[in-house]
């Protein structure tokens, strides 16, 4: 039999994010391209938090020797190039799943696991445990040496992440850490972009500093492409409409609020609106963007779902011609000649019992004829005699 196996629809998810720009752009380009890439965004977003961890713990540890001035480097601490540092290899040993590797990795997350809580133990208690300070001494005349406690937050969770990955009873709390590393994240942005100090640091000089949140995200998103594919990421990778809902609606939402947020609030601070103008605003260009993603997933999906009608109808037509050996009557089945009751068993869930056709009995009922008149020296019958039908 000539054998087809449907390929599956590859769930697309291409994205109308763009339409912020007045241009349709890809939100995801299909599963088994963002598969290919993940590697590659691993590797490049960790290497980045790396070159910017190690050039920032350098220049604290070198300050000493060569004067350098510590104005610029309170916006990062120590403590934060370290961690940026210790989780950017970590997250680089992912792809090296030796005992080694795994080892190491799982030892760095342990380090920046203990800095961080350390860290936030201190800010909830106002007892100091000597770690702010323990590398470097930090001139900053407020809070030498100690993140910012969403800094902190926020490396536990990616520590946490790094430390269960792939590990047997622990490999759950990856994705929830993840989780949490991304809420984390999303209200460092909007302290950021709405202007409010206490969703990104205590006060001006301890705070999460562009560098340091670049570096966080950059983690993050390293984080992200390394466990996609399995657990709650499982579906993101996967060629299926609802792995195609995921790569296109949740960049959109989380991208768009804050982003038209900050749009209205911007235009209200510039004077261009007033107060109820811009949730006028805010209103209507949420629900024309939430739309146009919307309808742009809807046309994908449709799509999708006429290329799997079009392979399935390829697929039963092709199902329909069945391959049978004109010498031994076996049928073509998976590659291997086999027995027409297996076919049936195996193709069709058929079950076969076995019985004999008047043709067959007619045929036996004759050479037991023949073999009897054999033994008593009888000559054959002639074909006259041959009555029965």
């Amino acid at each position: 039999m000539h054998h087809a196996t449907a390929k599956g629809s590859r769930g697309d998810g291409l994205g109308l994010l763009g339409v912020v720009s007045a241009s349709a752009v890809s939100a995801a380009d299909g599963a088994p391209r963002a598969g290919r890439l993940a590697p590659t965004i691993q590797a490049t977003c960790a290497l980045l938090a790396l070159a910017i961890g190690s050039g920032v713990l350098g220049a604290w540890l070198l300050r000493p020797l060569f004067g350098i001035d510590g104005s610029f480097l309170w916006l990062m601490k120590a403590n934060t190039a370290l961690s940026v540092v210790c989780c950017s290899v970590g997250t680089l040993l992912l792809g090296h799943e030796g005992r080694g590797a795994t080892s190491l990795r799982r030892l760095l997350g342990g380090v920046v696991f203990a800095i961080a809580l350390a860290t936030l133990v201190q800010y909830a208690t106002g007892v100091e445990l000597g770690i702010d300070q323990l590398l470097v001494t930090d001139p900053s005349p407020s809070f030498p040496g100690r993140m910012s406690p969403w800094s902190a937050a926020t490396f536990l969770f990616l520590a946490t992440a790094l430390i269960a990955h792939r590990a047997s009873q622990l490999d759950w709390q990856a994705d929830g850490a993840l989780l949490g590393a991304g809420a984390t994240l999303q209200i460092i942005l909007a302290g950021y972009l709405y202007g409010v100090t206490e969703f990104y640091g205590v006060d001006r000089l301890t705070r999460v500093s562009p560098q340091t949140l670049a570096c966080l995200a950059a983690l993050w998103i390293a984080l992200i492409a390394a466990r996609l594919g399995t657990g709650i990421l499982a579906i993101a990778a996967r060629p299926t409409p609802g792995g195609s809902a995921v790569r296109l609606l949740l960049p959109a939402a989380v991208i768009l609020p804050p982003l038209l947020g900050w749009v209205r609030l911007l235009a209200e601070w510039e004077g261009l609106v007033s107060p109820l103008r811009g949730v006028a605003f805010f209103a209507a260009a949420q629900t024309m963007l939430l739309g146009a993603v919307i309808y742009g997933f809807a046309l994908r999906l449709d799509a999708s779902e006429g290329r799997f009608r079009a392979e399935r109808r390829r697929r039963e037509e092709l199902e329909r011609m069945v391959a049978i050996c004109a010498w031994t009557g076996r049928v073509r089945w998976n590659g291997d000649w086999v027995r027409i009751e297996q076919y049936l068993r195996e193709r069709w869930g058929v079950r076969v019992t076995h019985t004999i056709s008047d043709e067959a009995m007619l045929r036996m009922e004759e050479e037991i004829a023949a073999t009897e008149r054999a033994e008593d020296g009888q000559p054959p019958p002639r074909p006259s005699e041959r009555t029965r039908t």
